[in-house]
């Protein structure tokens, strides 16, 4: 039995120390005045037997950029953004607005995941519970985007 903790043990400090290491290589926040929850969503290994990672410093996702700053523009353009995908609805995009980035070079294309007849009050509550469930069948029945 204690070789078997032994193991277990030094199998699981290694994968600590691989997860140390990886996190030391791979930031994927970055800051981005005005916008929250900005990073780049490269950097993630790939499940292969060759240790591939998705490309970095290519695409990034975070809040909508209604409230960036200058600084935050800057911070754009340095990290080489031309397109912004607004993923809102056109229910969130009339309650919160629209900040244009064009004029930095910036382009916006509008891509809303759901479409008016998914974005009631109702159906997001619906699309909630299913993702929140923890029952397998409930979450089984989640309809692909």
């Amino acid at each position: 039995m204690d070789s078997v903790v032994t193991t277990e043990s030094a199998a699981l400090e290694s994968s600590f120390a691989q997860a140390r290491s990886t996190l030391a290589t791979f930031a994927p926040f970055c800051h981005v005045a005005g916008v929250s929850n900005f990073r780049d969503i490269g950097g993630w290994s790939i499940a292969s037997p060759t240790s591939k990672h998705v490309r970095q410093n290519l695409i990034f996702r975070g809040s909508d950029t209604i409230r960036i700053t200058p600084a935050g523009v800057a911070k754009l353009q340095e990290l080489n953004v031309q397109t912004d995908f607004d993923l809102r609805s056109r229910q969130q995009i009339e309650k919160l607005g629209v900040r244009d980035l064009g004029e930095w070079g910036i382009q916006r294309v509008w891509s809303p995941v759901f479409g008016d007849e998914e974005y009631t009050e109702a159906k997001a509550r619906e699309r909630y519970e299913l993702y929140a469930s923890e029952n397998p069948a409930v979450r089984a029945n989640v309809s692909p985007l």
